[in-house]
């Protein structure tokens, strides 16, 4: 048994998700939704989770992390202190993350002088939390839970004109304590939703919430409707005496203790509602309590306090008081979103990833997969379908035929594994491409030429033969130039700490050479059935293609849609310059015009299916749908290209 403030305690319920992970994570509560044990556990983590509702102490914190622990997920609850950082040193430790957006409970100094980076959950509750405050101003200003309690008490008699009179908001004036992302949202929703004017205090002006509401503002203007105003407030006094609804949202810090006193509060309207969704020590809870019970007219909604759990005396008996147990993140996307951001983090670096540092945190939250476990064997399916037909359209006679006037050839592949991967490099640095998007992009590039490529030379007119040519040749020759490019150039990547498994590449190439063996063979004892393979492979080909593209169009429109401009560009850039300087190269080398067609589109048009095999198959899968983004957004950008091409081949047959 141990001891917890002096009364005997059960032992702490842990339990152990993956305990054969290489790597060892304390979870210090247990944690909403499935995807943050999914992050850890695909980390390679072995992960503990305290089952208890108990708030942990230092001293139990410091047993859990015993002599070996990598990283640990705590809570606001828990006092993170220099000591408990030191021992997570110790025991090996290189990774904490608050399962909370504040921190005020971690020793960020302590943590940094023990070596150990400390996450939070920023972005992921911001509108969720502004929600909770406008609730919470509502229920207060139109006494919602005073008529709640007297509907529940058998009260209720009747309508009477003057039955629970509160507060109206419309074109009123609302001021907000603290405008980051939280309060900069709550001051819009009041504003938007009820036209109020704004004034906000803050240590920093908050120009793109005063340039929305001047824009809003014109918006009304326009309509015919009365203007709004938004201004920073030139001191706290002012704000107070200014507004009719006062939210906080501002950090708590030595200079926010207490920052609403007593005298702060007699500066407030008498019918002024004070809104707390920070943290309770914000407010002085004693002078808060005196200030109620001396003015009903008064109204406070608090979803934090200062001694939380507790609450001071006299606070839950006031009817203009509204109490709610720290709840403001308390919605199943929100709460579960946080976990992700924490394992995330925690995973993130124990894995030796940079860090992020764009604001948009979405494609940590969404939980969707570039690629469900029914589209993975699709694509393996499609791949081995497309090998074995395009073994059975081939001899060794083809590829003896291509070598005996190899130029074409030749100048196709100099075309294809000298300019794309070198425009890759480029477009990664120019667009600003960063980690698995760089490295997705390289990929697809390094990638040889495929049968869409085939499919649009025979189309436009061009020399088909080539075309075929360059493929199977192309993909012999990626066997070894593909890993090779993918180490000259991604060693070099800004930014990107991947490993590269090339050793794994080049054994998955070879592996997928098998299949095209396969077909060689049937081709080499029977001709007509090779035919018959031949068709096959390239109607079960279509057929696979065509149920892929249904299985996950609306997911690939949401990529496109959502996807950066710099990620667009970058796609553009290099399938559109493929295609021009691979035309380039083949005109100023001789060859004639269907020839330069078909080393144009081979170029460009690389083989997406190829390239998402060798991800699927070589690299971890915890990065695979990150890394699949850049080719899949490449494979869509290339057909409208090599669409594009077509049409001006099939227009100009003779350039």
């Amino acid at each position: 048994m141990t001891e917890k403030k002096g009364v005997p305690m059960a032992p702490t319920e842990w339990i152990v998700h993956n305990p054969g992970g290489s790597r060892r994570v304390i979870v210090t509560k247990e944690l909403p939704g499935p995807r943050w044990l999914d992050i850890l556990t695909a980390a390679d983590c072995s992960v503990e989770v305290c089952m208890s509702s108990d708030v942990l102490t230092p001293g139990e914190i410091a047993d859990r992390i015993g002599n070996s622990c990598d990283g640990v997920i705590g809570q606001l609850t828990e006092d993170w202190n220099a000591d408990l950082f030191e021992k997570l040193a110790a025991a090996g430790g290189t990774a904490y993350s608050n399962y909370a957006v504040g921190y005020n409970n971690v020793d960020v100094a302590g943590a940094t002088t023990a070596g150990i980076p400390v996450g939070n959950t920023p972005g992921v509750l911001t509108e969720t939390t502004a929600e909770m405050a406008i609730s919470l101003t509502f229920s207060a200003g139109r006494r919602v839970v005073e008529g709640d309690r007297f509907m529940r008490g058998g009260q209720y008699e009747g309508w009477l004109p003057t039955l629970f009179m509160g507060k109206r908001f419309h074109g009123g004036t609302v001021g907000i304590i603290g405008a980051g992302r939280i309060g900069a949202a709550y001051g819009r929703m009041m504003v938007e939703g009820h036209k109020m004017n704004l004034v906000y205090f803050d240590l920093f002006a908050n120009e793109a919430l005063e340039q929305y509401i001047a824009d809003y503002s014109a918006l009304l203007v326009a309509n015919g409707e009365a203007p709004v105003t938004c201004r920073r407030a030139e001191s706290l006094d002012d704000l107070l005496a200014a507004s009719d609804v006062v939210s906080l949202h501002t950090v708590l810090d030595d200079s926010t203790v207490h920052l609403i006193n007593a005298e702060r509060l007699a500066m407030m309207k008498p019918d002024a509602i004070l809104v707390n969704s920070s943290r309770g020590p914000v407010i002085d809870e004693v002078a808060l309590v005196a200030h109620c019970q001396a003015n009903p007219r008064f109204m406070a909604a608090l979803d934090v306090f200062e001694d939380e759990p507790a609450m001071k005396p006299g606070l839950a008996e006031l009817d203009n008081v509204v109490i709610v147990p720290h709840i403001a993140s308390a919605t199943e996307w929100t709460r579960e979103g946080m976990a992700t951001l924490a394992a995330a983090n925690v995973a993130a670096i124990l894995q030796g990833y940079p860090l992020w540092e764009s604001d948009d945190i979405l494609p940590f939250l969404t939980g969707d997969v570039m690629l469900s476990g029914l589209d993975k064997a699709l694509i393996a399916s499609l791949t081995l379908v497309l090998m074995v037909g395009m073994g059975a359209s081939l001899t060794l006679a083809d590829y003896a035929r291509a070598l005996e006037r190899p130029r074409a050839v030749l100048i196709g592949l100099l075309s294809q594994f000298g300019w794309m991967p070198l425009l890759a490099y480029l477009a990664i640095g120019w667009f600003g491409l960063e980690g698995t998007d760089a490295m997705g992009l390289l990929i697809m590039a390094c990638t040889a030429g495929g049968n869409a490529s085939n499919m649009f030379a025979y189309f436009s007119h061009a020399d088909v033969a080539l075309s075929v040519s360059m493929t199977a040749i192309s993909t012999l020759a990626s066997v070894v130039l593909m890993p090779v490019l993918l180490y000259g150039y991604g060693g070099s990547l800004r930014q990107t700490e991947m490993q590269v498994p090339y050793l794994a590449v080049m054994g998955t190439l070879i592996l997928m050479l098998l299949p095209i063996a396969a077909g060689m063979w049937v081709r080499h004892r029977s001709p007509a059935t090779a035919k018959k393979v031949e068709r096959a492979g390239a109607v079960s080909g279509a057929l696979l293609l065509v149920v892929l593209l249904a299985t996950s169009v609306a997911d690939q429109i949401e990529l496109v849609v959502t996807a950066e401009d710099a990620s667009l560009l970058a796609c553009a850039f290099v399938a559109g310059c493929g295609m021009v300087l691979g035309y380039s190269f083949a005109w100023i080398s001789g060859l004639r015009p269907r020839q330069r067609q078909a080393v144009s589109l081979e170029t460009g048009v690389q083989n997406a299916p190829l390239a998402i095999a060798v991800i699927l198959a070589t690299f971890p899968e915890a990065d695979q749908d990150a890394l699949l983004k850049l080719p899949f957004l490449y494979a869509m950008t290339a057909l409208c290209v090599g669409t594009v091409a077509t049409f001006a081949y099939r227009r100009f047959p003779s350039a």
